[in-house]
């Protein structure tokens, strides 16, 4: 069974969906972050919850995990601004 992307704002949900994808994938944080071109640490720091990327990094993290994802006003998760996107 495929699940689904969190129909959610909490940006806790979806943080975790995220983590669950990658390593479902069998990227360690050091594979994953190197192909997006982030630092290790900022992801751990994203995947903790400790930050939130800004709109066009969390649209890289997704996009480089196979997942397509709408912003729209009504679904964004908590936290991130779609004004940093432009």
């Amino acid at each position: 069974m495929v699940e689904q992307f969190p129909a959610t704002s909490d940006w806790s949900s979806v943080r975790a969906f995220l983590v669950r994808r990658r390593k479902s994938l069998n990227l360690t944080q050091e594979q994953f972050s190197a192909k997006l071109g982030f630092s290790e640490n900022t992801l751990g720091l994203w995947e903790r919850g400790v930050c939130i990327p800004s709109a066009q990094a969390w649209i890289a993290w997704t996009q480089g995990l196979g997942l397509v994802v709408m912003l729209t006003p009504g679904y964004v998760p908590q936290g991130i601004s779609l004004e940093s996107a432009s």
